[in-house]
């Protein structure tokens, strides 16, 4: 315990030293110019500022549904049961989780309608703008919601 006695009063003394010298103004003005800097600082002017990408044209017509790296890499493409490549998709509206339908990858889809909705990437909280297609399959089997990630157009 005197041990930590003696530390506090080192502290007080130290504290009580630069009152009475003057240089107590000077520390506290030089510990909140450091804190601010460390709050509004750290980004030179060198440094480059990450912008948005810019934002795809909507699709329309006929499009081919495929499991892009884009489309792969956000999850909305993967492998069925009967190892069969498949898109994600879904009947009730725009969605990225919660899909209810598999489209076949490399088929052709007529779009029916489009819907764009604000979206956030988790991992690095950049807010942009995702587009849906609704698509249904020329033959008519299949319909639903897949990303603008999983659609190509038809060559």
């Amino acid at each position: 315990m005197k041990n930590g006695k003696l530390r506090m009063a080192w502290f007080e003394s130290l504290f009580f030293g630069l009152k009475r010298s003057g240089l107590f103004a000077f520390w506290v003005l030089l510990t909140m110019s450091l804190m601010l800097t460390a709050c509004f600082g750290g980004r030179d002017a060198e440094t480059p500022v990450e912008q948005p990408a810019a934002e795809p044209a909507l699709l329309s017509g006929n499009v081919v549904l495929q499991c892009s790296k884009a489309c792969s890499n956000r999850g909305q493409c993967g492998t069925a049961v009967n190892e069969a490549e498949v898109v994600f998709g879904s009947k009730i509206g725009p969605s990225v989780d919660n899909h209810d339908v598999l489209f076949p990858t490399n088929i052709v889809a007529t779009i029916q309608n489009t819907d764009t909705r604000a979206a956030e990437e988790i991992s690095s909280t950049i807010k942009f703008n995702l587009n849906f297609y609704q698509v249904a399959l020329a033959d008519g089997s299949q319909s639903g919601w897949v990303t603008e990630w999983c659609v190509q157009p038809q060559p």
